[in-house]
């Protein structure tokens, strides 16, 4: 039997392992096209299952940003929302977070002294934090270079009071993103759909981006799914029954609903299970014992299964896009304009000029 130290190690290390499957592939590169290429969009939204691995691959999008930047500069912030003990997200929270993420470099530092020095001069406390604070961030963000603010558990951004509306929520990310040209990245779950469309406004301003889980009904995402739970059986560490394991892959997917994220959840845990066995080897029935409650697995595929509804539901249809614009339902045989469009021709007594009396 290892160690107790041997052990904690090797759990450690497993749960720095990276799965680059096909669909955390294809969200990690729509994300990072969006931060390369700072376009207009204030927000981008990123929302998913739960455990779908959004976490995961945020973090794995900083890691990269970090180690490409040029010295001096830091290309992208992540951060947690959090609520406050009444229950509400606190903007003064999230602007002593990103300067905590900034704290190493001299300008956040500074911006730490100034307002430390601000306190006391005929302003309250409250008063201090909000203005010197964001004013100071902002500040440090536009120094610093930073292009992507990266917003976990973005769905708190919704636990607001009663003098607030979402659509507050957006303007203020807005307003700081016209002063920084920073691009704030929402990570969350399904409940962030509520986001989406809140204004004409705030739809030109918002993009967004479905991680998808893997679908049973699916066979290439089933072999997707199965790929990569091999993969992080081959790195587990230490010997396991990868093909005994691989066979109960139906179960496997029951209980993590099809989100890789959650598969690695439950391997950590048996992983820790094996390792306290004299053989430290990771079997079946260890796996098996360590899966998620059936309850859990259905409360998470549930809410899974509503917020992928919910999308569904959400999107406009092209027939209601046409009949605001006032287009017909079907195009037109030949689109080009001109040709057989009404709209194109020239009005009686518009556009051509009409002849004088002399026949000029």
């Amino acid at each position: 039997m290892v160690s107790r130290k041997e052990a904690e190690a090797c759990v450690a290390a497993f749960k720095l392992v990276r799965v680059n499957h096909p669909a955390l592939a294809t969200v990690d590169e729509q994300v990072t096209a969006a931060i390369r290429e700072k376009a207009s969009a204030a927000h981008l939204l990123v929302y998913g299952a739960p455990g779908v691995g959004k976490s995961t691959m945020l973090r794995q999008i900083v890691a990269r940003f970090t180690a490409e930047a040029a010295p001096g500069t830091v290309p992208v912030v992540r951060v947690e929302a959090r609520v406050g003990d009444n229950g509400v997200f606190s903007r003064i929270d999230y602007y002593r977070q990103v300067l905590g993420q900034l704290g190493e470099h001299v300008v956040a530092k500074q911006v730490l002294v100034n307002v430390q020095d601000t306190k006391g001069r005929n302003r309250s406390r409250t008063e201090v934090d909000w203005l010197d604070l964001r004013d100071g961030m902002e500040a440090a963000l536009q120094r610093l270079q930073v292009r992507a603010v990266i917003i976990d558990e973005a769905q708190l951004l919704m636990k607001v009071d009663k003098a607030q509306q979402l659509l507050d929520q957006l303007d203020w990310l807005k307003s700081m993103t016209n002063v920084t040209e920073v691009l704030h990245v929402l990570g969350g779950n399904y409940d962030l759909l509520d986001f989406r469309n809140l204004s004409g406004q705030a739809a030109r301003r918002g993009r967004d981006v479905h991680f998808a889980r893997y679908h049973y009904t699916d066979a290439e995402e089933r072999t997707a799914f199965l790929g990569a739970v091999n993969y992080l059986l081959e790195h587990l560490g230490v010997p396991c029954e990868q093909e005994e394991i691989l066979r109960h892959w139906f179960l496997l997917y029951e209980r993590s609903i099809g989100c890789i994220g959650n598969v690695k959840d439950w391997l950590v845990e048996a992983l820790a299970a094996a390792l306290a066995t004299p053989g430290g080897r990771v079997t079946w029935p260890l796996v098996e014992q360590s899966a998620p409650t059936v309850a859990r697995s259905w409360s998470m595929g549930s809410e899974a299964a509503s917020g992928e509804q919910r999308l569904v539901k959400s999107a406009t249809k092209i027939s209601d896009l046409r009949a605001v614009l006032g287009m017909p339902a079907d195009p037109p045989p030949d689109p080009s304009l001109g040709a057989g469009n009404d709209a194109t021709k020239p009005k009686r007594g518009r556009g051509r000029p009409r002849k004088t009396a002399d026949g000029s």
